[in-house]
């Protein structure tokens, strides 16, 4: 029997085995991490202006309203 070596293509030179598998994975989940760090003060953010939009386009929208609805009358007696 031959001995394969670890060296060379997983697939093409040797077959595919559990330690490429997790080795390939590993790698992948590190790029993702360094992605989810970077991306999440960004997400933070957007999500807090967005609230504060939401909040105040109810408040004007609610102002807007409340003047078209009611009229203020002012009586005076003299």
């Amino acid at each position: 029997m031959t001995k394969t070596s670890n060296t060379g293509t997983p697939g093409v030179d040797r077959p595919i085995k559990r330690d490429d598998l997790e080795k390939s994975l590993r790698s992948i989940k590190d790029d993702i991490d360094s992605v989810k760090e970077s991306a999440s003060g960004l997400g933070v953010a957007a999500v807090i202006a967005v609230a504060l939009i939401l909040v105040l386009l109810a408040f004007l929208i609610g102002r807007r309203r409340g003047k078209q609805k009611y009229a203020f009358v002012e009586i005076r007696r003299a």
